[in-house]
This record gives C-alpha cells, structure tokens and sequence, in this order.
C-alpha cells in the first residue's frame, strides 16, 4: 500500500506540472439545445355567486380553495446561452457565467388532485344543469381539455464555476465542476428568484495558441421558484332555487390561478467558443 501511494504521489506531482501552463484569462461564448424536466401545477379557485340583486339572496357560493400537484406540465426542446469569462489557473479555473435558458410549455396532463378539482368546479359550477334551471343543460361539464397553460418558461443566471481540467492529449482536455449563483425566472406572466445550482462536464480542444472548441453537458437547477397566472374565469350555469316562497336564479363562477412552485431544472448540450489571453 504505502508503494502504490507513494507511486501515485509521485505520477500526481508528474501530471499536474505537465498540465498546469502560465496562468491566463480568457473569454467565450456558449449555445446549444435545452430540454426541461416537468413540474407541477396547483391552483388556487376562488368563487362568486351572483344574482339578481331585487330578489331574496341565496346561499353564499363555495368558499376558496386551493388544489396541490393538480397537473403537470411538460416542456418542449429549447435553447441555453452564455457568456463566460475566467481565469485559468492550470489544472484549475474560476469563472462568471452570465446565461439564459427557455423552453416551452406543453399541455397539462392530470396529476394527484386533478379529478378532485375538476369534480368540484362541476358541482360548484351546476356543469351541466338540469330542468327547471334556466337554459339546461347550458354549459358542458369541465375536462382536462378545458385547462391549459402557455407561452415559455425562462430562466436567466449569474453562476460562479470552479472547473476542474484533465489534459488527455496535447491539444485535448476534458473537464468537470460545478456552480453556484442566482437565477431569475419568468413564466406565466410572473417572475421569481431564487439560488441555484450547476454542474457541468465537457471537452474542449485547442485549434491555436488562443481559440479552443468545446462541447459541454450542464444539469441546471433553478432553486424553488414560484410563478402565478393571473385569474382565468370559468363560467357557471345559472341554478333555480327557492327561497321564501320566490324563485330565484343564482349563478356561480370560479377564478382560477394555476401556479408552478418549485425547482426550475434543465439539461442542455452546447458547443463553446474560447479566447485565450
């Protein structure tokens, strides 16, 4: 044992002079195809009931409430970029990388609670109604069909890397490390930020005394955000009812405000351009 540490030691004390090299700065540019893990989607249902105000007041609607895990949402393929500068220290580098990362959001498909809502929107809503409600059946009842979201979910970041350099030919390196930074991140109409994490794997190869080609694998994890949409009604069917003797016809409506809370996480490969002082 103490010959195989020793031997080790010393082929260590070897390679890490052979790839170390005057310390230098340098700049680069990174691109590639992003692709998002699913989250979750919860809402919040708020109700009204409305009516015509000359006549006796019915019961009051159904109090708020609110679904955990009721859908998920998928994303769609997309792009990360970055800038990048640092210092290459030899077998070590530190570096700031300032990117964004956006992928598109696809349809909802049903989680936990999913049937729980839609079940209580049809009850609250009186979807569909029956004689003598005015107009019956009136409006259908709800499906999955009738919950969607859209537009992109982005993510901008300022990490700091430490990146650690294996040299595997004169021209060749590969390299690993990890990150640690902030994240800003914007779908739905709304924006949060939190602290995230990185890590990265890649390869890079030196076609002249200061430009590298690289290619990189980077695991993203946004940190817990949240994003809310802004209200979406969904209309109810007018309800007969009758109070004191007078017929009534009360209508209920519910706001919904689905919300993604947690961790934003993608992985992208990208091709990096490098400059060497």
């Amino acid at each position: 044992m103490y010959r195989f540490l020793s031997a080790a030691a010393v082929s260590l004390g070897i390679a890490i002079p052979a790839a170390a090299h005057s310390g230098s700065p340098y700049i680069g540019i990174e691109a590639g195809l992003s692709s998002g893990r699913s989250n979750d989607v919860d809402e919040v249902a708020d109700f009204a009931a409305s009516q015509d105000p000359a006549l006796p007041s019915g019961p009051a609607g159904p109090d708020d409430q609110e679904f955990d895990d009721v859908f998920i949402v998928p994303y769609d393929k997309g792009y990360d970029v970055a800038v990048i500068g640092g210092y290459d220290f030899g077998i070590i580098r530190l570096e700031l990388e300032l990117g964004q990362r956006s992928v598109g959001l696809r349809d909802l498909k049903p989680d936990e609670t999913a049937d729980s809502l839609i079940e209580t929107l049809n009850s609250a809503l009186n979807r569909p109604s029956q004689a003598p409600d005015p107009g019956a059946p009136g409006l259908a009842a709800l499906t999955i069909g009738d919950f969607e979201l859209s537009g992109k979910m982005r993510a901008r970041s300022a990490m700091i890397d430490a990146l650690l350099d294996l040299p595997v030919a004169k021209r060749a390196t590969l390299y690993a490390g990890g990150g640690y930074g902030r994240s800003w991140v914007r779908a739905l109409g709304d924006s949060d930020s939190a602290w995230a994490w990185q890590y990265i794997i890649g390869a890079r190869y030196k076609v002249s005394d200061h430009v590298e080609l690289g290619v990189k694998h980077r695991y993203f994890n946004s940190g817990i955000v949240r994003v809310r949409q802004q209200e979406i009604a969904y209309d109810g069917n007018p309800n007969r009812l009758t109070i004191d003797g007078t017929d009534i016809d009360q209508t209920i409506d519910a706001f919904l405000r689905p919300e993604i809370e947690g961790e934003f996480r993608t992985r992208s490969y990208m091709a990096s351009l490098l400059y060497n002082f």
